[in-house]
């Protein structure tokens, strides 16, 4: 495929993503495209990264595709390594959300420890 509308084109034919898992599919296609020269993903290809991505946090596509291209700087990804740097992603992002709910429980327990103090020692 050599122009991104006809990338567009093919992840809409393929209908398996929902409009904005498609639009945020055809942005990671479109920096791939523009960091590396080489990458040209055929038919074939689109219907495997299609597939692949498909059940995946379509917010992550785009910096998925950053962060390959930081830390992969020579060869583009396949549909794969794709998936899985997105799976990374969605792993730091529930840890990251877990930490911060941790956080609160623990300022939220020390609030009431304070609140059950100055109940039992003011009154």
């Amino acid at each position: 495929m050599d122009d991104l509308i006809a990338v567009q084109q093919e992840i809409d034919r393929l209908g398996e993503l929902t409009p904005v898992a498609a639009l945020a599919m055809n942005g990671a296609i479109a920096l791939l495209r523009g960091w590396y020269q080489n990458f040209k993903p055929t038919t074939e290809d689109m219907k495997a990264w299609v597939y692949l991505t498909r059940d995946l946090d379509p917010t992550l596509f785009i910096k998925a595709a950053e962060e390959w291209g930081r830390t992969h700087p020579d060869w583009a990804p396949t549909g794969p390594q794709f998936r899985q740097m997105v799976e990374q992603l969605e792993t730091e992002k529930r840890r990251a959300l877990m930490r911060e709910a941790n956080v609160r429980r623990i300022e939220a327990s020390k609030a009431a420890d304070r609140r059950i103090f100055r109940k039992t020692h003011t009154g």
